[in-house]
């Protein structure tokens, strides 16, 4: 699986390939990440349970979506100021 990197001189052709391996790399991570902090919040509410609590699982995917959005954002502005840098290097 290629990591995500911008080849000097000009834009690269994998580039979205790219882009969708890492993102795909990293919402296993925040899928994971999503996953320990709804079993810490599990432990902290056995004490305490009452009612069934809805809405968790849709709050986890919603934090997984709009984390992969910024994060395909931050790619987008990577490449940009690396093809920016290509085309106009620093005097």
């Amino acid at each position: 699986m290629p990591t995500y990197s911008s080849t000097a001189g000009g834009p690269s052709h994998h580039a979205e390939a790219d882009d969708m391996a890492f993102v795909v790399k990293d919402l296993q991570s925040l899928r994971a990440a999503v996953r320990r902090k709804q079993n810490r919040e599990m432990q902290r509410l056995r004490g305490q349970r009452r009612t069934k609590r809805r809405g968790r699982r849709q709050n986890g995917i919603r934090t997984v979506k709009r984390l992969v959005s910024k994060h395909l954002h931050d790619c987008r502005v990577k490449r940009l100021v690396s093809e920016h840098l290509c085309l106009f290097p620093p005097h």
